[in-house]
């Protein structure tokens, strides 16, 4: 009889667990509605207070178990539907975050990560304060044709230069094959490396934060994205504008792709156009730095990653020794005095003169005088000058070769020509 007791009797256990399983489940991300994350902060602790309501309205919240792994906390919420009044499918728990952890996943399958930790800051991927000293060079490409420059003058200010880029074959007078003008009038800047702000006019302009070596980056503390939920199918993180409940602006999805302000969907583009745009745009993380790579944009964005909040960053900036060739606009004035070299002149005794190159084949620099002269130097390198022309552009094919003739009487004939 006892036999045939404990036979059945464990047959009925079986049985409920299987039948409780079949009609119970540990909830993950997805099965969450309104899922909410609040941190806040108690005598010296970290508290972190989750909240949502499970998405089956037949099922109850029945228990929430916390698990420490490591440096990593795993929430599991069990809903069933077995029920009693009192119990209901919301839920809304509070427990603290010990100081060694450094990530809260929600769910044991998909580990949905609701808070992380993990500043850039703290674990030394980056500086925040660093120090630069005298005589630095800071580069910031703000695309392939403009690049900024913060030139430090001292350890606690300098001057920014702005400059529009061309390019041209390599050679002597134009290094990298890069041809630069000044865009704008050089400014004041200030940094304080106490906090690693830099202000231009005393407005704002960033932060600036070491990588590692001579590498820097620009990022902007006052445009953050917070860490919020999203609903999506292969979700890594969601982030949006100022706090957790604005507008959502980036999701990333575990498979290496992302959506972001400039992201092209099928809504948003015409029919015949739609199929054009579903490359997906893809991100890659390297010491906190997300880069983003827009299938419509020709160069990428960054954002700073730290921990809870996302910054825009500006982009990278590189120390540089590389020199700016430019200083003034070419002038009559100057054309006379360079023609007294004769056959001595070489294009290097240009290259301090904003230009543009118009050779194909051989090297030829054009530079614009004014409404009524250009000078043109063509030929085969740096100091193997062919034609040395000061054009009269009114009259076409109305020029002199400087290195022969007399520029003041050229100069002076042209200026008669304007009168008559």
């Amino acid at each position: 009889m006892n036999k045939k007791f404990s036979v059945l009797f464990a047959f009925l256990f079986l049985s409920a667990n299987l039948f409780t399983g079949i009609f119970s489940k540990n909830l993950e991300y997805d099965n969450v509605i309104g899922l909410t994350a609040v941190e806040s902060f108690e005598n010296g602790k970290t508290i972190l207070t989750v909240s949502g309501l499970c998405a089956n309205s037949a099922m109850v919240i029945k228990k929430i178990d916390i698990q420490k792994k490591d440096s990593k906390i795993v929430m599991i919420v069990e809903a069933s539907v077995f029920h009693s009044k009192k119990e209901s499918g919301s839920f809304k728990h509070s427990f603290e975050i010990p100081f060694d952890v450094k990530r809260v996943v929600f769910g044991n399958v998909a580990e949905f990560e609701i808070w992380n930790a993990e500043s850039p800051f703290k674990t030394g991927v980056l500086t925040n304060t660093p120090k630069i000293l005298t005589g630095t060079t800071l580069a910031l490409n703000d695309s392939q044709f403009s690049e900024t420059r913060y030139e430090f003058t001292s350890e606690t200010e300098g001057t920014v230069r702005r400059f529009s880029i061309s390019y041209c074959k390599e050679c002597d007078s134009y290094l990298n094959g890069i041809i630069y003008e000044e865009a704008e009038t050089p400014k004041k800047f200030v940094y304080d490396s106490a906090s690693g702000k830099l202000s231009i006019d005393n407005e704002y302009v960033g932060n600036i934060a070491r990588i590692s070596g001579d590498t820097y980056v620009l990022y902007n503390l006052h445009e953050v994205y917070s860490r919020t939920i999203a609903k999506a199918q292969k979700l890594k993180s969601a982030w949006a504008a100022g706090s957790r409940f604005g507008k959502i602006e980036y999701v990333f999805y575990t498979d290496g792709s992302f959506t972001g302000p400039f992201s092209f969907t099928k809504n948003n583009m015409e029919e015949n156009t739609a199929e054009d745009f579903e490359r997906p745009d893809k991100y890659e993380e390297i010491n906190s730095i997300l880069r983003l790579d827009y299938s419509a944009l020709p160069s990428p964005r960054f954002l700073l990653h730290d921990g809870n909040k996302l910054y825009k960053v500006y982009g990278y900036l590189t120390k540089t020794e590389r020199n700016v060739y430019l200083n003034q606009k070419l002038t009559l004035d100057e054309v006379i005095r360079l023609s007294q070299k004769r056959n001595n002149l070489s294009f290097i005794d240009f290259r301090q003169y904003q230009g543009v190159m118009i050779g194909s084949g051989l090297l030829i620099m054009q530079y614009k005088i004014d409404e009524n002269f250009s000078f043109v130097i063509g030929g085969t390198d740096d100091n193997n000058v062919l034609y040395a022309n000061l054009k009269y552009i009114p009259k076409a094919k109305f020029y002199i070769d400087i290195r022969d003739e007399d520029v003041k009487a050229f100069i002076e004939k042209c200026l008669e020509l304007e009168k008559n």
